[in-house]
């Protein structure tokens, strides 16, 4: 079941809980492919996925891969836009048990921090280029180049160790 974006609890506005996830679409120049990005409020962890366009099979296959390898701890809820993307997005309640939120249309400050960290993989990926040669292994090394930056908001850890940590707990 679909829900809006202003009815997420308040652990998830306020990241007091691990395992809530922002999530959109990064497209290539010119129907080259699209990227899914899915970042963890808490941790500031981010994710990514090459994917061949923003359909909505490839998104939710691209989200059920990932959140399945995840401990069950690991993911609460998924917050999207209101793309065509994500038209499949009942697969992850009914497969995994995973609701989804949407932010109101033109608020994409609902998704604020997948909006931020899809900026920084533009520096890697600026907009106007082709993804049509990208591989999944040249996306992982920007994104764990990113998730090994330490961040003043986390006191100086990266998000790949905040995220680790919770994983592991």
């Amino acid at each position: 079941m679909a829900h809006l974006d202003h009815e997420r609890p308040a652990e998830v506005w306020d990241r007091i809980q691990f395992g809530h996830w922002e999530s959109d679409s990064v497209l290539g120049v010119r129907g080259t492919g699209a990227l899914h990005t899915t970042v963890e409020r808490r941790s500031r962890f981010l994710h990514a996925a090459k994917l061949p366009g923003p359909t909505a099979r490839a998104t939710v296959d691209a989200q059920i891969g990932f959140y399945q390898a995840l401990p069950a701890h690991a993911v609460a809820s998924v917050t999207a836009d209101n793309g065509s993307e994500f038209a499949f997005h009942y697969q992850l309640a009914d497969t995994l048990g995973i609701p989804t939120y949407f932010a109101d249309p033109y608020s994409a400050w609902q998704r604020g921090t997948n909006e931020h960290f899809n900026g920084r993989i533009r520096k890697y990926l600026p907009k106007g280029t082709s993804f049509e040669n990208l591989t999944q292994v040249e996306l992982n090394e920007f994104i764990t180049e990113i998730n090994n930056r330490p961040r003043k908001i986390l006191h100086w850890a990266t998000p790949a160790e905040v995220f680790q940590e919770l994983c592991s707990q």
